[in-house]
């Protein structure tokens, strides 16, 4: 069995400003390669071999699948990485290197988030997301599953919009719930393919690494960072510590979120860990040493937003 995995560049300048990149060439940010030697670790970890790799034109793509590739294993760093216009971002057209936020101010969040996100919308002397659809889907069908038919692994390093328009054309998405899908930098999206003797047949299969990946990047949407949990410590000592080592954030409430660890939570034994009742009373104790469901994440998520609204100490303690 072949796969096809496809990943999002690591995160650029432009990412880091929030502005509207397109196909304007902008480098990766130090977060960016770190992102993409780590992906390309996780790559590793799992036993995947990679024998042909692909990349859009633009040097952000091109750099992130040269750190994965070079983590990856002795016959995978051999493969020479194909540049391709089809894998080329989205063109955003005047949009292209202006700030988001202050788009949003000019015409209102609701157009700045039809630009971003529609399908047939398209920016001001830019491309669609069906426009984009139209190189991507031929370069599938004309190349990759040629290549996966053949018993090829395959790994395509592009940008959030050709990645979009990507997954329409495997089949996993369609123009209709596209909308609200967005993708993480450097996370791999996974397909194993098949043929039936009739038809070609990608699915997607989500790794624990994909999981864990997408919640701590959604995490690091909402402006808290990914941080250490301290045992055996009074709340009080784990806001100064986590604040001594720069590993968690104050929002603008004052409520402090601290995410990580290897335990789903703590058993009613090991709730030491805060020393208000409050707290106690209010966490859900998991039970130990047992896995999160994909779901649970979502659940965690949504907590996460609702004490960002609050002054509570939040702690969340968990794995895939």
């Amino acid at each position: 069995m072949s796969i096809l995995i496809l990943m999002r560049h690591g995160q650029s300048i432009w990412n880091l400003q929030n502005r509207f990149t397109g196909g304007i060439d902008v480098p990766l940010t130090r977060k960016g390669i770190k992102q993409a030697k780590k992906a390309g670790k996780e790559l590793k970890k799992m036993g995947i071999t990679i024998d042909q790799v692909y990349s859009s034109k633009l040097s952000r793509s091109i750099e992130t699948a040269r750190f994965i590739t070079s983590n990856l294993d002795s016959s995978s760093k051999k493969n020479k990485i194909i540049k391709v216009s089809s894998l080329n971002e989205r063109d955003y057209g005047d949009l292209s290197g202006k700030y988001k936020d202050e788009l949003v101010k000019t015409h209102g969040e609701k157009k700045v988030l039809e630009w971003r996100r529609s399908f047939k919308v398209k920016p001001p002397k830019g491309e669609s997301l069906q426009d984009v659809l139209k190189r991507v889907k031929p370069f599938l069908n004309n190349k990759i599953l040629k290549l996966l038919k053949r018993g090829k692994n395959v790994l395509c390093v592009a940008h959030g919009n050709a990645l979009r328009a990507f997954r329409i054309a495997t089949g996993e998405y369609t123009e209709k719930n596209i909308f609200n899908i967005h993708i993480p930098p450097c996370v791999p999206v996974i397909y194993e393919y098949k043929n039936n003797g009739k038809k070609n047949i990608l699915s997607v299969k989500d790794s624990k690494t994909n999981i864990t990946s997408k919640f701590t990047y959604q995490i690091e949407e909402l402006g808290l960072n990914p941080s250490i949990v301290y045992r055996n410590l009074s709340s009080k000592k784990l806001i100064e510590m986590a604040i001594a080592r720069n590993e968690g954030v104050l929002t603008k409430t004052g409520a402090f979120s601290v995410t990580t660890g290897q335990y789903t939570g703590r058993s009613p034994e090991d709730r030491f860990v805060v020393d208000d009742k409050l707290t106690h009373k209010t966490v859900d104790w998991g039970k130990i040493n047992k896995p999160f469901p994909p779901k649970k994440f979502d659940q965690i998520l949504n907590k996460m937003k609702k004490y960002q609204k609050s002054k509570e100490l939040f702690v969340f303690d968990g794995w895939a």
